[in-house]
């Protein structure tokens, strides 16, 4: 299963929630892609779901419950 697909599976059930973070501002980290943009941080600009740190621990916790 693609990350797109178990975010979006996720999301339905409840399992994981929109995270609003405040637009970044200059200086931008390294990797700071202002073109992409995925709803998990509320559609803030700066990375996809691929590389997001925040999701990915999100599913490591999932997975250690269970």
């Amino acid at each position: 299963m693609s990350l797109k697909d178990l975010y979006a599976k996720l999301l339905s059930i409840g399992h994981i929630a929109l995270i609003p973070t405040l637009p970044l501002q200059p200086p931008f980290p390294i990797g700071y892609k202002p073109e992409l943009t995925y709803k998990y941080h509320a559609g803030n600009p700066g990375h996809g779901l691929e590389t997001c740190y925040a999701f990915k621990k999100r599913l490591l916790e999932l997975i250690k419950i269970g």
